[in-house]
């Protein structure tokens, strides 16, 4: 079933039941699924044909999950790997740290047992896959201006009320359909001019997008990413400050994440670079905080305005008293350094309702809304401000409980402006 397109997926799981469960939703997304259930098995099945994508679980009986990523290390393997297991969250995150440690793309980690609808939503679209992705190709799609921006919204804590947009980039290719970003991402981050190229080509976006943006009433910060790459050429602040500036999206309603690790890349140049962007009125973010490789002493010598809670640990916090304890902790460090804190991956409204009792500055999730494309974010937009209307008017009449309140609205994500009690796939 190896026909031309077919992405070649390899299964590894000692259940023979689940490893069926696997093979038969991914032959019906279009992939060739070869099976194993012994370790022996899966190196025999890998040597004869390089997959493209990899479904692992990590308890294995006798053997283990963490000694197969070993030896997919030490083979050079590229494909994207999908971790699966019935052990602890904080486990299975453990060893997704480590994969990625090693050199391995890992797409996902997923606790058993396993929905059909998230083990669809980790597996690559094959429609993505038609066309060739590579450099060449990225580079020509951002010429041709195949990129588009996706806007997730970013709310305050203490109202509700919408205080940020954080751009992410998409890519639509006329042929083939949309490629993920964990697709592209990693192939511009592996050729710094293109990469330079990339960030420029989604700021111009974003400030074009800006002017709909702000004329539909949005007075918050844009977040925009930028990448270690970036920050390698001392004259980065001047030449995204120009851009900025010459497409009329102003430095001061814009904000630059970037994770910890790539700040870490070069501590001496970094410092150089972020220094001089805050000085042109930048607002900086430690994104994804917590899972990368830094130290306390260099996050207060950085000139950073905000730290952004990585999704792996929020989403835990009912369940797990460890993850509750370190955003806790977190929260309390910021706070006292001056920070804003942004809490990533909120699902539902005890999660909000919890990180605003721990003193969490904003939040973004997909229960509040997931990302939106410019038309869908205008329409989020009003409705966010007929709410706020809503609101105000039942203070004035005074009612105590306004019909519906931000938190716990059950607008739609693709319209509606509430948070909802749903939890989503990402």
């Amino acid at each position: 079933m190896d026909g031309a397109g077919m992405r070649n997926l390899l299964i590894l799981d000692d259940d023979e039941l689940v490893g069926a469960f696997v093979r038969r939703l991914a032959a019906e997304m279009g992939y060739a699924v070869r099976t194993s259930t012994t370790v022996e098995a899966f190196r025999a099945h890998f040597w004869a044909q390089a997959p493209d994508e990899i479904v692992l679980d990590l308890w294995l009986g006798q053997s283990d999950g963490i000694e197969v990523l070993r030896f997919l290390s030490a083979q050079g393997c590229r494909a994207r790997i999908i971790l699966l297991s019935g052990i602890d969250s904080r486990t299975l995150d453990a060893a997704r740290a480590f994969a990625e440690s090693v050199g391995l793309n890992v797409g996902a980690a997923l606790s058993k047992p396993v929905r059909a609808a998230a083990l669809r939503g980790a597996l690559t679209p094959i429609e993505a896959e038609a066309a060739a992705i590579n450099a060449e190709a990225l580079a020509a799609g951002i010429k041709n201006g195949e990129l588009l921006l996706e806007y997730q919204p970013i709310i305050a804590c203490a109202n509700g009320k919408l205080s940020g947009l954080e751009a992410l980039v998409r890519w639509q290719r006329p042929e083939g359909g949309r490629v993920p970003p964990d697709q592209f991402i990693p192939i511009a981050e592996a050729e710094p001019e293109l990469m330079d190229e990339l960030t420029f080509a989604v700021a111009g976006r974003a400030a074009q997008d800006w002017h709909v943006i702000s004329k539909a009433g949005f007075t918050g910060h844009v977040a925009l990413n930028i990448s270690a790459q970036n920050l390698r050429r001392l004259d980065f602040p001047e030449r995204f400050a120009s851009l900025i500036q010459e497409r009329g999206l102003p430095a001061e309603q814009v904000t630059l994440e970037l994770t910890e690790t790539a700040a870490m890349t070069d501590p001496l140049v970094s410092l150089d670079v972020l220094v001089r962007l805050r000085l042109r009125g930048f607002t900086l973010a430690v994104d994804d905080f917590g899972t990368g490789y830094s130290s306390l002493s260099m996050l207060r010598r950085l000139p950073y305005s905000e730290l952004k809670i990585d999704r792996s640990f929020v989403k835990d916090i009912l369940a797990s008293h460890d993850a509750m304890a370190i955003v806790k902790a977190v929260l309390a460090m910021a706070q006292n350094m001056g920070l804003n804190t942004v809490a990533e991956g909120v699902e539902d409204a005890q999660i909000l309702t919890t990180l605003t009792d721990a003193g969490a500055t904003c939040a973004q999730g997909y229960g509040i809304s997931r990302p939106l494309a410019l038309p869908k974010l205008v329409e989020w937009i009003g409705a966010q401000a007929a709410n706020d209307a809503t609101l105000a008017s039942a203070k004035t009449q005074g009612r105590t409980q306004p019909a519906m309140p931000l938190a716990h609205s059950g607008a739609g994500h693709d319209g509606g402006a509430g948070i909802s009690n749903n939890k989503h796939t990402h």
